[in-house]
C-alpha cells in the first residue's frame, strides 16, 4: 500500500472548523489540539481560534484563509503521526502545497504558519478587489477551451488556466472582464456549466508575477532543507525531494496552473493505492474520486476533517 496525503487549499474554509475538529473526543485530547492551535496562532500574532470559529467574513480574506488552512490540516495530521500513521507521498493543492513542504519536514511548523501568511497578504495586495476573478469551467472540451481563451486574451485583458482539477472541470484566470466575457460565452463552444468564483484575485495566473520577487526573498530567508517524503509539486506534477527544486517551484506556482489530474496520474504511477485528505470538508477527495471514475483507476480515496475521522481511517487502512 502506498498513501499518498492530500492537503487542501483557498475555498476549503468554513467557519467553526476548529470546533468540528475536536468534536466527539475526549477532553485530554481536545486539550491537546486546541493548545496547538493557540501555540501556531501566536506566531503571527493572530487569535485564529475565535476569528475561525465566529468571523466569516474575516476568515475569507485571504491573509487570514491560508494559515487558518494551515493550522487546520497541519495539527490534524501532526496527530495523526502521533498515532503511527505515515504517508508515502505529498500533494498540496495550491496553499496545500505549503502544507506538504511542512508535513514533511521542508520547513518548521511554526514558519509554515510565517510563509502561508505572508504568501496571503501578497496575493491580497497584488490587485484592488475588482481586478480579477476565476471561474470554474465544467465539461468543456479542451481544444475549445483553449480556442476561446486565445480568442480572448490580450494585453489588459489576460485569461489563462489556473487549474486543472479532474479531467471535466478545469479554471480559469486573469482579469475580471476577461473571466467575464470567457463565462458568457463558453456555452456556445460546449461547456456544460461556468462558475465565476468569489476570490479577491486572478490566482494562478501571470498577472501573480507581481509578488513574484517579494515572496521569493521571503521564502529563501527561511531555514529549509530538503523533504522527508517526495511531494508531487503542482508546478511540475512531478516528485521532488531536493529543497532548492521544492521552493523554486513553490514561487513559480503562483503564476503557474495547478495540474492536479497529472499530479494524482504520478502517484498512481507510483503506485499509490490510498489518497487521504486531511483538511476541512472534503474537497479534495471528491476530485481524485473524479478523476479516479473518468481515468478508469481502481483505487479509493478518503477524508480526514476531525480528529474523530482520524480513527475511521486508521481503522480503514489497519484492515
Amino acid at each position: 500500500m502506498k498513501k499518498v496525503v492530500l492537503f487542501p487549499g483557498q475555498g476549503s474554509q468554513t467557519v467553526g472548523m476548529f470546533e468540528k475538529m475536536v468534536e466527539g473526543i475526549d477532553e485530554q485530547t481536545k486539550q491537546h489540539v486546541n493548545r496547538q492551535i493557540t501555540a501556531l496562532s501566536n506566531v503571527v500574532n493572530q487569535s485564529f481560534e475565535s476569528l475561525v470559529n465566529t468571523d466569516e467574513a474575516q476568515l475569507n480574506i485571504t491573509m487570514n484563509t491560508q494559515p487558518a488552512l494551515y493550522i487546520h490540516s497541519i495539527v490534524l495530521y501532526q496527530y495523526m503521526e502521533s498515532l503511527g500513521f505515515e504517508a508515502d507521498l505529498y500533494i498540496g493543492h495550491s496553499l496545500g502545497e505549503l502544507t506538504a513542504l511542512a508535513a514533511s519536514k521542508v520547513y518548521s511548523l511554526d514558519d509554515g504558519v510565517k510563509i502561508t501568511r505572508q504568501r496571503g497578504e501578497l496575493m491580497d495586495n497584488a490587485y484592488p478587489k475588482g481586478v480579477g476573478s476565476m471561474a470554474a469551467i465544467l465539461k468543456m472540451d479542451d481544444h475549445k477551451l483553449l480556442e476561446l481563451i486565445g480568442m480572448i486574451d490580450k494585453e489588459n485583458h489576460r485569461l489563462s488556466i489556473a487549474n486543472f482539477n479532474t479531467p471535466s472541470q478545469t479554471v480559469i484566470t486573469g482579469h475580471y472582464n476577461a473571466v467575464e466575457e470567457f463565462v458568457s460565452r463558453c456555452k456556445e463552444y460546449g461547456a456544460k456549466k461556468a462558475i465565476q468564483l468569489n476570490v479577491s484575485g486572478p490566482f494562478h495566473s501571470p498577472l501573480m508575477k507581481t509578488i513574484e520577487e517579494p515572496f521569493k526573498s521571503y521564502v529563501q530567508q527561511l531555514n529549509t532543507t530538503s523533504s522527508m517524503k517526495p511531494i508531487i509539486g503542482n508546478y511540475s506534477a512531478k516528485e521532488e525531494k531536493v529543497q532548492e527544486r521544492l521552493i523554486d517551484h513553490l514561487v513559480k506556482q503562483l503564476y503557474s496552473p495547478v495540474r492536479f489530474v497529472e499530479s494524482i496520474e504520478r502517484a498512481i504511477e507510483l503506485g499509490a493505492t490510498e489518497f487521504i485528505e486531511v483538511g476541512n470538508q472534503s474537497v479534495l477527495a471528491n476530485l481524485v474520486k473524479i478523476i479516479i471514475k473518468e481515468k478508469g483507476y481502481n483505487k479509493d480515496a478518503f477524508k480526514v476533517t476531525s480528529i474523530q475521522t482520524i480513527k475511521e481511517a486508521k481503522e480503514y487502512l489497519d484492515e
